[in-house]
């Protein structure tokens, strides 16, 4: 039972229910449809998830340091996965269209498809490897909710700060895997740029998150973005750690050690975000 509850990826779901909460809050909305929008995105992903674990686990897993991914010695009953996978496609779509949001989930389900689906494989693609992430599963969740109801200027300097924001703490779990995307073959971003291009691009998108928010005077009208803002500086500091690093193999195993701390900090951005969204 439990590689098929691995196989859901239910602990990286958080980013899309931060996305629709983050929609509320620019939009200053607390209408329920709003959680059951992030319920929504959250069900009509989980196939992507299953898909790319399928995937990934005949190739670059064999590879990876990240014990909660399916591996070829995890016996997986192809009858159960294929129920799975039609089920939560099936439940996350009908909510969505219940929602009025069928085209926003079905955009989500398609393009979280398409990040492992091999013709196409953005994942392994420079560039697309991060538009395959934020596109499903952050932008797209958000824009469900903002759509037609935000001013437009507000709704690209929101966009612009927060996918920037995300990008810099994205690359190192993308470098944590560098060893292992090269032997699977991937052509992605931190492969083609290499460890120190990818590390110095990490710190630039960092420092252009911080500058725009207050170029974009987003503490007038996003103050409760500041707290994930605040976290960057210590994530520049962990980007200049891992350049002075002699050696690669230090710097992949130091990322790994501190995503284990640091990803379950990211994780309460959802309850620190419902927290704000339904209480202040």
């Amino acid at each position: 039972m439990g590689k098929y509850i691995r196989l859901l990826r239910l602990q990286d779901q958080y980013v899309e229910v931060s996305a629709a909460l983050m929609g509320g809050l620019v939009i200053h909305s607390q209408s329920l449809l709003i959680i059951w929008w992030a319920i929504a995105a959250v069900l009509v992903s989980v196939p992507a998830y299953i898909f790319n674990e399928i995937i990934d686990h005949e190739d670059v897993d064999k590879y990876s340091w990240n014990t909660n991914h399916i591996r070829l010695q995890d016996r997986l009953d192809s009858r159960v996965v294929l129920l799975l996978f039609i089920l939560f496609s099936v439940v996350g779509l009908f909510f969505s269209w219940r929602l009025g949001l069928f085209g926003w989930g079905l955009f989500i389900w398609v393009f979280g498809i398409l990040y492992s689906f091999k013709p196409v494989r953005l994942k392994r693609r420079f560039v697309l490897d991060l538009a395959g992430q934020l596109f499903p599963f952050l932008i797209i969740p958000f824009l469900a909710v903002v759509w037609g109801n935000a001013n437009t200027d507000l709704l690209v300097a929101f966009l612009i700060v927060i996918s920037v924001s995300i990008c810099s703490m994205l690359i190192p779990y993308q470098l944590a895997d560098y060893d292992a995307d090269k032997k699977a073959g991937f052509s992605n971003t931190h492969v083609v740029l290499g460890m120190a291009y990818s590390l110095e691009l990490g710190i630039g998108l960092a420092f252009i998150a911080i500058v725009f928010y207050f170029l974009f005077e987003m503490q007038r009208w996003a103050l409760w973005l500041l707290p994930i803002i605040i976290i960057l500086p210590t994530v520049i500091a962990l980007y200049i750690r891992w350049i002075r690093m002699p050696t690669n193999s230090k710097k992949i195993t130091d990322m790994q050690h501190w995503i284990r701390i640091y990803k379950p900090i990211t994780q309460l951005m959802a309850v620190y975000l419902f927290i704000v969204w339904r209480f202040v």
